[in-house]
């Protein structure tokens, strides 16, 4: 019985004995690792921040969140270590873990600023074809005024040629019957001086008289002749030219602009010389 309480007695002593020393070895690494100087945190605050303001385009920002990221990690593995401040390890990883979202921001705004640049792009290039269309049709629009404008010209300038020559006609026949009639009249008027005149109207050239009178019903058959033949050939050159506007009203339908242009120098001189017959028509007696 007193052996055993001896030997328990000393197992309990030299298990204080080995507690203290325990303790003695945890405070004194305790008292070395305060004592050993701290390393320096190689951290640069404004690596990060510069890189993303001077990002333009959202590729660029996404590689610079990369390397925030890492920063981030790099920075948590020093925590623990003991050869850094501690508190100096945290204040970095919030700083890089700001920097992340300050990444994750400019991504964001880039990317909607570019799809914004592409869809105005996309936008001005519909503006600018829609404009080019309206240009053409506005463009074909007057073509076709023009054209038009020109086919009505030619149109009006022909029965202005047609209204002159008609004019033409009449002033021509009512100067044919006026000469005609003056020079009946200068005759009528001979042959009842000559016989008023005549000493012995019974010697009068009874002949010769009936030879005058019979000219002047020749003359009144021509004059009647030719006043008919200028009526027939006025109503022939009214069919002419009326089918000549026919023609050409047919043909203004098919030509292009060009085409106008080159066909107002021929229009056929109906007032000039080959107007009707290829030759000039002369009613005079």
């Amino acid at each position: 019985m007193a052996n055993y309480i001896g030997t328990e007695m000393n197992r309990s002593i030299t298990g204080t004995v080995g507690g203290n020393e325990n303790l003695t070895l945890a405070k004194i690494r305790e008292k070395q690792n305060k004592n050993r100087k701290k390393k320096k945190l190689s951290y640069n605050s404004r690596e990060i921040s510069s890189q993303i303001l001077r990002s333009v385009k959202s590729e660029i920002a996404s590689v610079v969140l990369v390397r925030a990221k890492m920063k981030v990690g790099v920075l948590k593995r020093c925590l623990g270590t003991g050869e850094y401040n501690d508190r100096e390890v945290a204040a970095a990883v919030a700083h890089a873990q700001r920097m992340v979202t300050c990444a994750k921001m400019k991504v964001k705004h880039l990317r909607e600023e570019e799809e914004q640049g592409k869809q105005n792009k996309k936008e001005q290039a519909e503006n600018k074809r829609q404009k080019k269309s309206e240009i053409k049709r506005r463009v074909s629009q007057k073509e076709r005024e023009i054209e038009s404008k020109i086919a009505q010209e030619k149109i009006e300038q022909v029965r202005k040629e047609k209204m002159q020559h008609q004019d033409l006609i009449r002033k021509k026949k009512m100067h044919r019957n006026k000469e005609l009639s003056k020079i009946q009249e200068a005759d009528m008027k001979y042959l009842k001086d000559k016989t008023e005149g005549s000493e012995d109207s019974s010697q009068t050239d009874y002949s010769g008289v009936s030879l005058e009178l019979s000219m002047a019903a020749m003359g009144m058959q021509e004059l009647q002749m030719s006043a008919h033949a200028a009526e027939l050939m006025e109503k022939q050159l009214e069919q002419e030219i009326e089918m000549q506007v026919e023609m050409q009203m047919q043909m203004e339908g098919m030509a292009s602009v060009d085409g106008f242009a080159a066909d107002v120098g021929t229009v056929p001189d109906v007032a000039g010389e080959g107007a009707v017959g290829g030759g000039s028509f002369d009613i005079s007696v």
